[in-house]
């Protein structure tokens, strides 16, 4: 069982000299996409309470609804572009020079 990422650094940086960067990039892309649903989630349900005359719906029974899907389909969005990013970045690392 993996106990220590650093020895998982390690076993493979012979085999996959980009490895640790990889994990790293991943760790930060799924943090953000974490950071900006704690964000956005929030964000949308004080701003539905706030401006609840203005909406053509009841926030008080549906609010959460939205600002949980809204919030979700962005997190998707972000993580899925930095993991993206983060694959092409590694396929990158791991070509060998001919």
């Amino acid at each position: 069982m993996l106990t220590n990422i650093n020895e998982l650094k390690e076993e493979q940086k012979d085999k996959h000299p980009g490895f640790g960067s990889y994990f790293e990039c991943m760790s930060r892309a799924y943090l953000t996409g974490l950071a900006t649903f704690s964000l956005v989630f929030p964000g949308l349900h004080f701003s539905q309470k706030i401006f609840a005359r203005y909406l053509p719906y009841n926030p008080s029974k549906l609010g959460v609804l939205v600002s949980a899907v809204i919030a979700s389909a962005g997190t998707y969005k972000v993580t899925a572009d930095r993991t993206l990013d983060c694959q092409i970045a590694w396929v990158d690392s791991e070509k060998k020079p001919e």
